[in-house]
């Protein structure tokens, strides 16, 4: 009967034992499967971060790159526009305003202020097709050339054109013809570094019309390449930039062609 007994009691263990095991083995599979689905989970996430942080980078330099670029074009936009009239009536190198021919500063300022408003602005006589109030001279010589500007009104004679100074009370103002016949520039401004509040300019001068009016033309030209000129320019405040020096560009005769094209604009423009 002990023996019996005995028997039974070593079955019900090892039945316990068989059982035991049957029921911890799925929960240790089961377990590393749980570990293994997280490490995916987690090397997903991983993944989808880096990927995020990666196309974010992509993105940000290409807007980054784009904008720059849109923004040095506008810079240079803007830079062509405030020396335009210098360039078209060609000034010759200075380091001071004031030592400019007085004839060189008015013609300046006469084209700036053609420049800067409508034709319809200007009156118009039988003999001379623009007249431009004494007093717009006045006020574009000192935004060209800053507060210390030393000018007086006179009537201009070269080769190419003729500007009468009439200084009656009831005038006062110049009488522009409508035609010249010296070529006409424009400005491709090549190239912008600052140091500080000075902006020193690489401009091309490009030559395109015969006339006055024909800044207002539209299609397409040949433009052909007449010199390079430096421009330095002191901003006075946000947009107000007043011309301090214009300098011949000793051309590299070695250097490569497309390199005085770059564009290089260190800097911005505010």
């Amino acid at each position: 009967m002990k023996n019996i007994i005995e028997k039974i009691l070593k079955k019900h263990k090892r039945v316990e034992a068989e059982e035991k095991i049957k029921v911890d083995l799925p929960k240790t599979k089961k377990s590393a499967a749980v570990k293994k689905s997280n490490r995916t989970v987690a090397l997903g996430l991983v993944m989808v971060f880096l990927s995020v942080v990666g196309f974010v980078t992509i993105t940000v330099f290409a807007v980054s790159v784009t904008v720059n670029f849109f923004k040095n074009t506008n810079q240079k936009e803007m830079f062509a526009n405030e020396i335009y009239s210098l360039v078209i009536s060609d000034v010759p190198p200075f380091e001071d305003v004031n030592n400019l021919q007085n004839s060189t500063k008015i013609t300046a300022a006469i084209w700036e202020v053609i420049l800067k408003n409508r034709p319809d602005r200007f009156s118009s006589t039988f003999e001379y097709s623009i007249s431009v109030p004494a007093a717009d001279v006045e006020k574009n010589l000192v935004s060209l050339f800053g507060e210390n500007v030393i000018f007086e009104h006179e009537s201009i004679s070269t080769d190419a054109f003729g500007i009468d100074y009439d200084d009656s009370e009831e005038k006062n103002e110049y009488l522009v013809p409508d035609m010249i016949q010296s070529p006409m520039f424009f400005p491709q401004v090549n190239k912008i570094t600052k140091s500080g509040n000075v902006f020193t300019l690489n401009v091309s001068y490009m030559i395109t019309g015969m006339s006055w009016g024909s800044l207002s033309e539209s299609g397409d030209r040949e433009h052909v390449l007449y010199k390079n000129m430096e421009y330095e320019l002191i901003r006075i405040s946000k947009n107000n930039y007043i011309i301090t020096a214009i300098r011949d560009i000793i051309e590299d005769t070695n250097e490569d062609e497309s390199e005085s094209e770059t564009s290089d604009t260190s800097g911005d423009e505010g």
